[in-house]
């Protein structure tokens, strides 16, 4: 049984490369080539229980079960490893989760092996991994927009449409749903997401930009902007950047709000900025992918587009990826060449989101009643696979090997393949919001 050799020494080096996750026994490298060689035992009971095993643990390991599957000849253990491919195969749906067949489900974050999904009139919090309702928080107003997750609190907002001045910021009690505080008369139209890091939140809320205390409630400061509809913020190295919808990208400081400086692109840069290695990424309405210099807001280069960065660029590994129109653009990230583009055949309208090896996008299919993901190759823009819902939807996040996404009428998450972040605790991954949580 020459190939039990081949599939240690694959799961040896996917374990080296950190691919290999212990399961709920403690599986290593080791185990799992023995639980595989079990399949092919002439006792049914070790066939049966070794295939239990490798359920438990087939999707934290999926690479070792594809690579043994190449090398096997056996044919039983074949047909039982065929079936857990089957069933770990990237691209089906894992989980639906219940309770959130309402009105709208918004932008979700993941912490710690919980989700935490906001809907209209409700906040639920679940377990990432079975799917278990945790905590459920009923509030009166919308929550549309994605939820933060630090140091044990979520923080999220809720807005009335039929009130001005009753946009109200939320924080709870990250294990049991408990309100600690909240704040409320700010205005409720276009109220950003929050992005919590340094012991501070900070959102927008119309056009206003504010800081506030993560454990106390209270607001520290706040930055007036010359209009309305502010893009999420983005911390980094001290700053704090938003754009607005009259083509404003505005730079404060982190500990006083007071502006650094201020970039006119003349389009609306409202979609939401990257920052990485002291450069920043706006999206925006005019039709190029740009580089700011975080230190003084210069431009350092500029590549044109099909259309509109109509979302939030991502950066990682030095790659700068854009959606635009139909396309999806690679670029690199210091000098804005071009490394591959890639016609995804409808509207790319989510955030780009990295994983290792591998790209994540959405597109609207045929007059926006369907949602097809795609998932590329990050070295040429192949695609590997994709999964359309039958609904519209709303930004996917990543957590470990499960993609989860939220759209009108149901919560759900597919899987993957590839190792992904276990932590995705606020919209964009992190408070750079790079779309990129390995680190």
């Amino acid at each position: 049984m020459r190939w039990i050799a081949s599939v240690l020494i694959a799961c040896l080096f996917l374990a080296a490369r950190g691919e290999v996750v212990a399961g709920a026994e403690g599986a290593d490298a080791a185990k799992i080539a023995e639980w595989i060689a079990q399949l092919g035992a002439d006792e049914f009971e070790i066939r049966e229980a070794a295939s239990q095993r490798l359920e438990n643990v087939a999707e934290e390991n999926s690479e070792a079960i594809f690579a043994a599957l190449a090398v096997v000849k056996d044919p039983e253990i074949r047909q039982r490893l065929a079936r857990l491919a089957h069933l770990i195969q990237p691209g089906k749906t894992v989980l639906h989760f219940d309770g959130c067949s309402v009105t709208g489900v918004g932008v979700p974050c993941v912490s710690d092996g919980r989700v935490y999904v906001p809907c209209r009139d409700h906040f639920f919090c679940f377990d990432a991994l079975d799917g278990r309702k945790v905590w459920t928080c009923d509030r009166v107003g919308f929550t549309f927009e994605g939820p933060a997750v630090a140091d044990g609190r979520v923080f999220f907002h809720c807005m009335r449409r039929d009130e001005p001045h009753d946009g109200t910021l939320y924080c709870l009690n990250a294990a049991d749903g408990r309100e600690e505080w909240k704040l409320e008369g700010y205005p409720s139209g276009n109220f950003t997401s929050p992005i919590a890091v340094n012991g501070h939140v900070f959102f927008g809320a119309g056009e206003l930009l504010v800081s506030v205390d993560a454990k106390t409630g209270k607001e520290e400061w706040r930055f007036k902007a010359a209009t309305t509809w502010l893009s999420t913020p983005t911390v980094a190295d001290g700053k704090v950047l938003a754009g607005s919808v009259k083509g404003s990208l505005y730079c404060v400081s982190e500990a006083d709000g007071k502006l650094l400086w201020e970039y006119y692109g003349g389009g609306s840069l409202h979609y939401g900025i990257s920052v990485e290695n002291g450069r920043v990424y706006p999206g925006g309405l005019a039709s190029h992918a740009m580089c700011l210099n975080l230190a003084d807001g210069k431009v350092l280069w500029k590549h044109d587009t099909s259309g509109a960065v109509a979302m939030t660029p991502t950066v990682a590994h030095g790659k700068l990826y854009v959606c635009s129109g139909h396309f999806l653009y690679c670029l690199n990230a210091v000098d804005g060449s071009e490394v591959w583009k890639v016609d995804a055949g409808d509207e790319l309208h989510s955030l780009v989101i990295v994983c290792g090896d591998r790209v994540f996008a959405s597109s609207w299919k045929g007059s926006r009643n369907q949602l097809c993901f795609f998932c590329f190759n990050a070295s040429d823009g192949r695609k590997l696979w994709d999964f359309t819902m039958k609904s519209d939807g709303y930004v996917p996040i990543l957590s470990g090997r499960r993609m989860f996404m939220g759209h009108f009428g149901q919560f759900l998450c597919i899987r993957i393949g590839s190792a992904g972040p276990k932590n995705w605790p606020m919209s964009g991954g992190n408070p750079a919001r790079t779309g990129c949580n390995d680190k």
